[in-house]
């Protein structure tokens, strides 16, 4: 890139990191490079037919939709810092749409599979951490990220609940049961001392006695949904499935928002497909005149 173009990229990044997840900034800043990239390559101004060009090489390039929706907003999100700047007074992004990108249900797991999950965890110690992480992801519907940033202070035991800073920095408290509570005190009495020092403030921690970080995770997610012969290994399955065994039980549509700390209802309406696509399942094998 010219000077100039990473000169504008590095304080958009600056400014992204005030409000935004490190996930969004990292690709929104990708985004935007790519953007300078295509445009310096074929020796283009910015503008909307320049725009319009780059939109066409993506689609060439075989990039899904939702891809390019999400390149079109971290375009528009850079688009309005260099108007906020005062470095730009005709908004090409204003005159552009992005395309719908086409919803797919999540597959969250089943309570059978995250009953075999549980039960698939290894001996000792280890196991102790893979309950805790299992009981405590699927209990609280936290993201990964969430999961892995929360320090010892963050738990409070004695309310079941946690307080966590999710997308765009956003502090929630999230709550978790009874099973949760008892995994993470076994955890944090017979396991987690053999690893952390007195210093270390991180809830999950690795062998070496430092923060388990989302990779890790990941892999124990991962591990424990092979041994149980799970469909899914991803870890936001078990979000998934916190939020559709919440509506499933009957809980309210603005109650699983607020734990899941999603803005828009509409994020959380798509957990309601998901649990009526269920009952009419059962409803199909049970009625005799289905």
């Amino acid at each position: 890139m010219t000077t100039e173009h990473a000169r504008q990229v590095a304080a958009f990044r600056s400014r992204l990191m005030l409000a935004r997840s490190p996930h969004t900034v990292d690709a929104y800043t990708r985004d935007v490079r790519d953007f300078f990239t295509f445009l310096e390559a074929r020796e283009l101004s910015f503008g909307l037919s320049s725009v319009r060009t780059y939109l066409v090489s993506l689609q060439e390039r075989r990039l899904s939709r939702r891809t390019v929706a999400r390149r079109l907003a971290g375009l528009r999100a850079f688009c309005r810092h260099l108007e906020e700047e005062g470095q730009m007074s005709a908004n090409p992004l204003r005159l552009v749409r992005s395309p719908k990108a086409r919803r797919l249900l999540p597959h969250p797991f089943s309570r059978s599979e995250i009953e075999g999950m549980l039960g698939a965890a290894t001996p000792g110690a280890e196991g102790l951490r893979e309950q805790a992480v299992l009981e405590l992801f699927y209990g609280s519907g936290l993201r990964i990220g969430e999961l892995a940033s929360l320090d010892l202070g963050s738990v409070d035991m004695a309310s079941r609940s946690a307080d966590v800073i999710g997308k765009g920095g956003q502090a929630r408290r999230v709550l978790f049961g009874g099973g949760a509570a008892t995994a993470l005190q076994r955890y944090l009495e017979d396991a987690r001392p053999l690893w952390a020092g007195a210093q270390e403030q991180a809830l999950f921690v690795n062998k070496q006695g430092s923060r388990l970080s989302v990779r890790g995770l990941r892999r124990i997610v991962a591990a424990l949904a092979v041994r149980a012969g799970a469909a899914s290994t991803s870890p936001h399955a078990l979000r998934h499935a916190f939020a559709t065994h919440l509506l499933e039980g009957g809980a309210d549509l603005r109650a699983v928002q607020e734990l899941l700390g999603h803005r828009s209802l509409s994020s959380t309406q798509i957990y309601t497909h998901i649990a009526l696509a269920q009952i009419k399942d059962q409803y199909q094998k049970s009625h005799p005149r289905a």
